[in-house]
């Protein structure tokens, strides 16, 4: 369970990691009085951020399923040997 844990997190990482960079960019950009330089920075990370998440929810739920999936299949093909 915790490689599969370690699996959905790394699937979700690099968009969470662009989405970071172009947060840090919109303090500069309006510091610099560039403010369609720091919404649009702001607008891709929050673009990025909500991709990361659902990227990740999608696996979380993909995970679920398939230890479903294979505790159904395990337990069918035991029949009554327990």
């Amino acid at each position: 369970m915790l490689t599969v844990g370690f699996c959905v997190g790394i699937v979700a990482l690099p968009l969470g990691i662009v989405g970071m960079v172009y947060s840090s960019q919109v303090k500069d950009k309006f510091n610099r009085a560039d403010l369609a330089g720091a919404q649009d920075a702001s607008a891709k990370a929050k673009l990025f951020s909500i991709a990361s998440l659902v990227v990740l929810g999608v696996s979380i739920l993909l995970a679920i399923i398939l230890f479903v999936v294979m505790f159904v299949v395990v337990a069918a093909s035991a029949g009554n040997n327990f």
